[in-house]
């Protein structure tokens, strides 16, 4: 078996598709400094800012690759396509006093790590009774509008 993996990366941001050989080894985080460095541009921001996403042939579905893993942890196999993308986002969040609030997530963070960090964010102490809930369904993600709502002893998603 060969210790490389040669892995097809989708450059998100401009289309871009190269084929990368990495070592097996390799952690997620030190293949996405090998990307950064051989797809230079002038929008790459923070390096914590992206990230390796494996996408599935359900959109809804795929899964984001903790930086502190190795490829080989994933069963990734030669010629896989993960995507290298940015993890941050703006949400619009609606408030139950009907104001909105915009606040940068994290992406590869599950629903509860996002909660948590919305509620921190706008000054809520208690984000165990609090959820998102998705008001505008449209395809455009920057204008989806997530609004918090108080849980009333049910997951709402």
């Amino acid at each position: 078996m060969s210790s490389f993996l040669s892995l097809r990366i989708k450059i998100v941001r401009n289309g871009n598709i190269k084929t990368i050989q990495f070592k097996y080894n390799t952690l997620v985080s030190e293949a996405c400094e090998i990307i950064r460095d051989r797809e230079p541009s002038d929008d790459q921001g923070d390096i914590t800012e992206f990230g390796l996403f494996k996408p599935d042939e359900d959109v809804k579905k795929g899964q984001w690759l903790d930086p502190r893993r190795a490829l080989e942890f994933y069963l990734l196999r030669a010629g896989d396509q993960l995507e290298y993308r940015k993890k941050i986002r703006p949400l619009r969040v609606k408030m139950l006093d009907e104001s909105i609030k915009t606040i940068l997530i994290d992406d590869s963070h599950n629903v509860k790590e996002i909660i948590r960090t919305t509620c921190e964010r706008i000054g809520i102490n208690n984000p165990d009774e609090f959820s998102l809930v998705v008001e505008n369904a449209d395809t455009d993600e920057m204008s989806k509008t997530g609004t918090l709502k108080k849980d009333k002893g049910g997951l709402q998603v």
